[in-house]
């Protein structure tokens, strides 16, 4: 069974590798983000974002004994010249459901806003969020910027954990549907 579940995680890997997706990593300033960039540089599984402010994204990085390659973008959204942009097409895609043109200017200056967005327009591929955010703010900004899909009213989630023995433990719709129905 544990030779099974690692043979999924290369599996995983191995896939990542040959995309080599645009990730967006909202909480750059955070510890295990900045760790999760060395492992992602290390294996080439993607093409890292990070998001936040850049100053203290790099001396971070310097107290963990980090590089951050120049290859890597940081992008601080409170700094971007896209934020102006980004507010107006969140502001017109939400104003009908009451969102005012402040509260869409307040929000793409957040980090999960910002990254949600970055995958809206196509500037990355996914993102991977909720080390310091709850998973409601997460998908929240991905919900209010990327929205579902034509027909789907209804999101789901997982994630995965790898445990130290190098177990890995699949988790679905923990914080999402708690208590899901056949509907």
């Amino acid at each position: 069974n544990e030779i099974h579940t690692m043979k999924i995680m290369d599996t995983i890997r191995e896939k990542a590798r040959q995309k080599k997706c645009r990730i967006v990593l909202p909480e750059g300033e955070e510890d295990r983000t900045i760790q999760a960039l060395k492992i992602i540089l290390d294996l080439q599984t993607a093409k890292p974002t990070l998001l936040g402010d850049a100053e203290k994204i790099r001396q971070r990085a310097y107290e963990l004994h980090i590089d951050i390659p120049s290859s890597v973008s940081i992008i601080d959204p409170k700094k971007s010249e896209k934020t102006s942009d980004m507010t107006s097409e969140l502001f017109t895609m939400r104003k009908a459901k009451g969102m005012t043109y402040e509260q869409a200017k307040a929000a793409m200056q957040t980090v999960l806003y910002y990254g949600a967005m970055m995958v809206k327009r196509s500037e990355a591929d996914g993102m991977v969020g909720g080390a310091v955010h709850t998973t409601a703010d997460v998908l929240r900004a991905a919900i209010h910027c990327v929205g579902t899909a034509p027909g789907i009213n209804t999101v789901s989630s997982i994630f995965m954990m790898i445990l130290p023995d190098g177990r890995v433990i699949t988790y679905g719709d923990c914080a999402v549907m708690p208590y899901p129905d056949p509907n």
